[in-house]
């Protein structure tokens, strides 16, 4: 929370404030490297495609190519192969068809008799295939993200909470309440 300070303190141009805080955050400094590295470049292996698609709902809606989690689960031992090389060509290549990629964007009603847009809510019908890749990018890049992203930024982080914020703009106004007293 002090580098939080120390960040907003910036802009106060205010240095005896910004002194008066630790200076050694983590932001000033470059990312670790974390011994697991090679499991971020690496390529997913079967049994990992298989404990994702085993952790998808089966009967969520099917993407524009129609097959659910459901089928995937049913058929893995005869599209594991096939699946787990379209995943691998996309770590090499980086490359997804358009027909993968591909969704669809529906309105669900909220109540019975919906006549305005707020009575609706959206949802995106992706291909299982495309979540599939999508969750094997986010489990490679979620111990890495705190490292990347700021101090200040709350939201979407693991052990980070949005309602710090609230705590770190009261002291900010208590900081600048004393200096327009002095």
């Amino acid at each position: 929370m002090f580098g939080t300070l120390i960040y907003y303190s910036r802009y106060c141009n205010d240095e005896a404030v910004a002194a008066s805080y630790n200076t050694d955050t983590d932001h000033d400094r470059a990312p670790q490297q974390n011994p697991h590295h090679l499991y971020v470049t690496s390529k997913p292996r079967v049994q990992e495609l298989r404990n994702i698609i085993k952790n998808m709902r089966n009967n969520a809606s099917p993407g524009p190519d129609g097959l659910n989690a459901g089928f995937y689960k049913a058929a893995w031992a005869w599209v594991s192969t096939d699946v787990h090389n379209l995943v691998s060509n996309f770590y090499t290549y980086a490359f997804l068809n358009h027909e993968i990629t591909q969704t669809y964007i529906t309105l669900i009603p909220k109540k019975m008799q919906p006549a305005l847009p707020q009575d609706f809510r959206p949802i995106s019908l992706c291909n299982v295939i495309y979540r599939l890749v999508a969750k094997t990018l986010a489990d490679r890049l979620k111990t890495y993200l705190p490292d990347y992203i700021h101090n200040v930024e709350y939201a979407f982080i693991k052990n980070r909470h949005i309602s710090s914020n609230i705590i770190t703009t009261q002291e900010i106004i208590l900081l600048w309440s004393q200096k327009l007293e002095c």
